[in-house]
């Protein structure tokens, strides 16, 4: 999927944001495609990639706004 493993687990195994095809305890994971892809296709939708001013333009406004 061309996702970092660790980024891949935290959505697996942290968020459970997809799940697994029933599997042995203790054995490999299985995932159907659809759902993978699926995924993959919402999981760069909805990502903003931010560089340092705009993190800190995002940051000021979040003070402005809470103060």
């Amino acid at each position: 999927m061309g996702l970092d493993e660790k980024i891949f687990d935290n959505f697996f195994k942290v968020a459970e944001e997809f799940k697994c095809i029933t599997r042995n305890p203790g054995g490999r994971y299985y995932f159907e495609d659809a759902v993978l892809n699926q995924w993959l296709i919402d999981y760069r939708w909805r990502t903003v990639v931010l560089d340092k001013d705009d993190y800190r333009r995002c940051l000021d406004f979040a003070l402005a706004m809470h103060l």
